[in-house]
């Protein structure tokens, strides 16, 4: 059940985060331009607004299946195509909600899957005890696939608000950042520079990693200043 590594070896994979940049870090790219796209959570229900053709395509999901989120069809797993629907589960509490996804969402052509509770216990700790989010969850998982590229984009560390119909109680960035900081549940600067340092590793391992302009911005703290 655990999601295998190899099946993004040598691919060209997209990982397209729910932020209101993702468009200016698609610019110039299309859907073709990838192998595998990946998402996460309600990105599932959002198209991907490339340049040339926007699109629901969604290969593997990242979801957390929690209640606070949009729940998942069969239907709309079929619509944009997802081959793969990933729990990031945060320990073997979780897994009886993997199961149920498996069987109500699983089907011939998609498998559900899960990432070791370690690598999300792992971050946690990283974090000093805050929950890591599923964009790091996943974006932790990747760096360490032996893709041929890896574009990341519609990052910002909850530095701006989400993309039109992932998640529009925020009005403005301002408010994202003041709920998040409401919450606590969260610690998006340490995000930030952890995501920066796993990057940085990747890259010295030799691994192609491409950010988009807004999330380059995003990982130096410029949004936070405007």
């Amino acid at each position: 059940m655990l999601l295998d590594e190899s099946r993004f070896a040598g691919k060209s994979v997209l990982l397209a985060g729910p932020a209101r940049t993702l468009e200016a870090d698609l610019k110039g790219l299309s859907a073709t331009d990838f192998d595998i796209i990946v998402k996460m959570n309600n990105g599932l229900f959002v198209p991907l607004p490339f340049e040339r053709g926007h699109t629901l395509r969604c290969d593997v999901l990242f979801h957390s299946l929690t209640e606070d989120i949009t729940p998942v069809t069969p239907q709309a797993l079929d619509t944009a195509a997802v081959r793969h629907l990933v729990h990031r589960t945060t320990g073997k509490g979780r897994f009886p909600l993997t199961l149920d996804a498996s069987r109500a969402l699983g089907s011939e052509s998609r498998s559900i899957n899960l990432i070791a509770p370690e690598c999300y216990q792992t971050l946690s700790a990283r974090l000093g005890g805050f929950s890591p989010t599923t964009g790091l969850t996943c974006l932790n998982y990747l760096l360490k696939c032996n893709t041929d590229r890896l574009v990341i984009g519609g990052f910002t560390f909850f530095q701006t608000k989400y993309q039109p119909g992932y998640d529009d109680r925020d009005k403005s960035d301002a408010d994202s950042i003041a709920r998040v900081k409401h919450l606590a549940h969260h610690d998006p600067d340490a995000e930030r520079k952890i995501a920066q340092q796993l990057i940085d590793d990747a890259r010295l391992a030799g691994k192609s990693v491409v950010l988009g302009p807004a999330v380059e911005a995003a990982l130096q703290g410029q949004y936070l200043n405007r």
